[in-house]
């Protein structure tokens, strides 16, 4: 079990991202990504965890910083690996680099995404 308490308790670092807002087209403004595993992120990334996902603009994983990993614990729990296997929306946003102090495209988990029920006929 990766407990988001006790990770955004011990994270600390710093590194790169696999998907940000950057690797979306420029008229792309959300994305959908379906999990297919949750993992700690190596050390010196400055995310605490990343989402291995179904490729998306050739890209096969997302690196949740401590913002979107609470927005994940809290549409699944406290049990971050309960996000296998599910589909979540990422809206692109304009936020302030941290290191540059510039403005840059990050994205932010919105919400998940619910398959529509199957229609009796």
């Amino acid at each position: 079990m990766i407990s988001a308490k006790k990770k955004a308790e011990e994270h600390v670092g710093e590194g790169g991202t696999l998907l940000k807002g950057s690797s979306l087209p420029a008229k792309v403004n959300e994305v959908s990504v379906k999990v297919l595993a949750v993992r700690e992120a190596p050390e010196g990334f400055s995310s605490p965890i990343i989402l291995d996902i179904e490729e998306v603009y050739q890209c096969q994983g997302i690196p949740l910083n401590l913002t979107n990993m609470k927005r994940l614990a809290e549409i699944v729990g406290d049990d971050l690996e309960a996000a296998q296997g599910r589909t979540f929306q990422f809206q692109r946003i304009t936020t302030n680099n941290p290191k540059t102090k510039q403005k840059a495209f990050g994205l932010k988990l919105t919400d998940e995404v619910k398959s529509p029920k199957a229609r009796r006929a």
